[in-house]
Formats: C-alpha cells, sequence, structure tokens
C-alpha cells in the first residue's frame, strides 16, 4: 500500500523509489510474470522515502533523497550454523542508523525514458561473538562502519516503427557493498540441485567479516534487456534476458571461511573455497488483455546457476528438502519453468 505527500517539489511517505530506474523485465515495463530476480525494483507496495525534484525541463528531472535500507546479508563467518546450502547466510547487521541517501537523474521524453542513480549504503556491523569477556556485547569490538554504493541505469525507448505500442530496453547496474540493489533486489543465495546428485550454489551478501577483523565487501552487477511487440492492441509478446554475476575478493576466497564445517551446517568444500556464482534468465511471456483490467498471461523462463564451486564435493550436513544428507558434486545447472496468471485490476496502470 503506498500513501505520501507531494509539495513544492518534496515526496514524503511510501511510494516507488526514484531510484527505480526504466529497461527491467517487471511490472514497470516489460511485465515478467517472475519478476525476474536480477532487478533492482522496490515493487508495486514501495518503500519509505523523502526526496525533492528538481524541473529541469524538457522531460529531464534531478532527484535527491533518502529511502528505507535495503540489504543482502552481513556475515559474520566466525558464528557457527550461518551457512547454509539454499539459504541466504544469517545477518550481523547492526542497528538501523539512517535512511539510504541516493542520486537520481530521470529523462521521460517522446522517444522513451531513461534513468541512472547513484546510492550510497551504510555497512555496519554487531560486536564481535568472540575474544572478549562478554561475547557479542558492548564489551566487544566490532569492525569497522564501510560505504558501499551501487549505480544503477536503465533505458526504455519506443519502437513505433515495428508496431503501435512496441518498445525494448534494458538495464544495466554495479555495486560494491551494496548487492540488494546491484545483485537484484528479489535475488537470494541460490540453490538447484540436479539428478546424479549434484548441485548449483552460491552464497549472495553486502558483506562479510571474521571475528577481529575488517569488512570484505562483495560485488555485483546486473544487466538484462526486453522487447515486448504488440499484435493486436491487446495482444503482446515479451522476449527478455537478465544476468548477475557475484564476486568476493581474495582475502574472503582464501580464508576459506565460507567452507570451514565449524560454520556451515549444511556445506563443506574442499579445496578453493568460492562462494561466488552467475545467474542468468532468457525467457518470454504473451498478455492478453479480453476487456479493460482484465489479464491472462502466459510465462516460459530458463534460469541457469553457475558455481564458482564447480567441479568440488559439497557435504550436507543437514537435509535440504527431499535431499538428504551426504555428497553432492557442485556443477553448473538450470531449469525450465512456466506460469500463468490472471489478473483483475480495478485501477489503471500497472
Amino acid at each position: 500500500m503506498r500513501a505520501f505527500i507531494q509539495w513544492a517539489g518534496f515526496t514524503f511517505g511510501h511510494t516507488k523509489s526514484y531510484t527505480d530506474v526504466p529497461g527491467t523485465p517487471a511490472g514497470d515495463s516489460f511485465r515478467s510474470l517472475h519478476q525476474t530476480q536480477a532487478i533492482s525494483e522496490t515493487g508495486a507496495n514501495g518503500t519509505n522515502q523523502i526526496a525533492y525534484t528538481w524541473e529541469l525541463g524538457n522531460g529531464m528531472t534531478l532527484n535527491v533523497g533518502a529511502d528505507e535500507r535495503r540489504t543482502k546479508a552481513l556475515a559474520n563467518l566466525s558464528t557457527a550454523n550461518i551457512i547454509a546450502v539454499g539459504a541466504t547466510p544469517a545477518t550481523a547487521f547492526g542497528p538501523y542508523q539512517h535512511p539510504t541517501p541516493w542520486l537520481n537523474l530521470s529523462i521521460n521524453q517522446a522517444w522513451g525514458r531513461f534513468g541512472v542513480s547513484a546510492i550510497a549504503n551504510k555497512i555496519n556491523a554487531t560486536y564481535y561473538t568472540a575474544g572478549c569477556p562478554q561475547a557479542g556485547t558492548s564489551q566487544c569490538g566490532y569492525p569497522d562502519d564501510k560505504w558501499g554504493w551501487a549505480v544503477l541505469s536503465g533505458i526504455d525507448i519506443k519502437a513505433p516503427w515495428a508496431g503501435p505500442g512496441d518498445h525494448f530496453g534494458g538495464f544495466f547496474d554495479y555495486g560494491v557493498g551494496a548487492a540488494a540493489y546491484s545483485g537484484g533486489g528479489q535475488l537470494n543465495s541460490p540453490s538447484l540441485f540436479g539428478a546424479g546428485n549434484t548441485v548449483a550454489l552460491g552464497f549472495i551478501t553486502d558483506a562479510v567479516y571474521l571475528n577481529g577483523g575488517q569488512l570484505q565487501l562483495t560485488t555485483a552487477w546486473s544487466a538484462g534487456f526486453g522487447y515486448e511487440h504488440f499484435w493486436l492492441p491487446n495482444v503482446s509478446s515479451t522476449v527478455f534476458g537478465t544476468y548477475t554475476q557475484v564476486r568476493y575478493s581474495d582475502t574472503v576466497i582464501n580464508s576459506g571461511a565460507f567452507c570451514n564445517g565449524a560454520v556451515a551446517q549444511a556445506v563443506a568444500v574442499p579445496g578453493r573455497c568460492d562462494p561466488g556464482f552467475n545467474f542468468w534468465t532468457l525467457g518470454t511471456h504473451t498478455d492478453w488483455y479480453p476487456v479493460a483490467g482484465f489479464r491472462l498471461a502466459v510465462e516460459v523462463m530458463y534460469t541457469r546457476v553457475e558455481t564458482a564451486f564447480e567441479g568440488q564435493t559439497i557435504t550436507l550436513t543437514k537435509a535440504q528438502g527431499a535431499r538428504p544428507t551426504g555428497t553432492y558434486t557442485a556443477k553448473d545447472d538450470g531449469i525450465v519453468s512456466v506460469g500463468f496468471r490472471a489478473v483483475r485490476q480495478f485501477a489503471t496502470g500497472e
């Protein structure tokens, strides 16, 4: 639910963030049924924010403000049982100190839309959990705070030469210590089990650290495209794709902390311990509006996880659903999904 006040260039309240950019395969541009996970978007519900808008003329605006914090995990890898296959690591974020500041430039003209946003993301951890008289209290130290950052950009171009209503676009996001923005707001740590006791896996975080150590920020970037063609005024088909890459520093990889059996309740990997991964999707969907406000849609999508653990042996020490404990081989894998949707809307737009 959105509720906000706009006055003299200011916006106060709960609404769609100005940092959301066009060109993403989501409700704002290409109406993906699965809201593909690589995008950074606050969605239909929006977020709490305060913002100020300067009208620059000719469809251009400069926006500055602050939103409610969006984060992925901040993992203390010295803590037992915080790592599990298919789960985002338990987080050790400290108290919420202030909203996340940002700057955005938006262009909305006859040819289409363009947006670029810069975001500063504060990373602050709780106290260390060992090496002091009372672990996890103010008697312990904690890592120095760090600022992560992300730059988001996207474009959506009208294509009347291809057909009335046709449009195409794309986005590119890059960040360090801000994976909820540059690595996809919808993306969690993936695990995809395959035949023959194989699993494709990875872990997404904003940062990690060890007791007595400093924060190691995670690098993540995402890109995507979409094209929508209207066969009739009320029937359209879309093709889209996304790609996300999550990478950790050599300090994190060489420490082996992600694969320490004392830390991980569901993964212990001999050899190189790199929790990074690639995640990509390719899909198409068709929408039909038999009457105004009523939408029928079908979508087919291929999703693939490419794991940096490729070829290594994974030991599950805790069952994952119907998957028993035991040894598995890390291997890239993909899956095809089909979705159907029937939506009745009682307000214009989507």
